[in-house]
């Protein structure tokens, strides 16, 4: 699904040709009943670089689960080919606290029944990228007052994609310490437990 053509460059043939954004990462499964795949598949969402409207330009497709490491959410990609991250405002979020009183996993297509706002977490009408996906899964924090909604998949890649065998790990069978690793060992001289 994905062509190699240099180390820091490769092409993903599931995308469509054309500049398209990459909106959203929904669900991981095999998406693909008639193929023998070894790892499964992570529905994405683009959104075509030039219409005028949302509805005329989302499309989904797939990518290897393996693949989702050179895959963030606001990613620009030209005919299957990443050519830059997405210009957007960044806002820095310092000193979040982090407990399991404020970090609640929420559906994207999920209301807050009243907790907050009476609300959805997501309104369609602020955010139409998760239409697809209204059962994938969020991380909701409380910042400064606001929410914070962060989808699973990227926190998965930020913190896992380093690897693709460990992204495979991570979404295939039981997040057991015997899957991730074969052996551990101490370096004394950085101080660091290996794995």
């Amino acid at each position: 699904m994905a062509e190699v053509t240099s180390s820091r460059d490769f092409k993903l043939l599931t995308f469509p040709t054309g500049t398209w954004r990459v909106a959203w990462l929904g669900d991981v499964a095999f998406h693909y009943q008639t193929r023998l795949y070894t790892q499964p598949t992570i529905s994405v969402t683009l959104e075509s670089i030039g219409h005028a409207t949302v509805k005329q330009n989302l499309v989904d497709t797939v990518v290897p689960v393996g693949e989702l490491s050179g895959i963030p959410i606001d990613s620009i990609w030209a005919d299957g080919r990443k050519v830059s991250p997405y210009d957007v405002s960044v806002t820095n979020i310092e000193e979040i606290k982090i407990d399991p009183t404020s970090a609640i996993a929420v559906r994207a297509g999920a209301s807050d029944n009243g907790a907050v706002t009476g609300n959805y977490w997501l309104p369609f009408a602020a955010h139409p990228y998760h239409r697809a996906h209204t059962e994938s899964w969020c991380m909701r924090f409380m910042y400064s007052g606001a929410i914070v909604l962060i989808p699973m998949l990227e926190l998965v890649r930020f913190y896992f994609g380093s690897s693709s065998n460990l992204l495979k790990r991570v979404v295939c069978g039981i997040f057991r310490a015997d899957r991730l690793w074969t052996a551990e060992q101490f370096d004394s001289v950085t101080g660091l437990l290996i794995y």
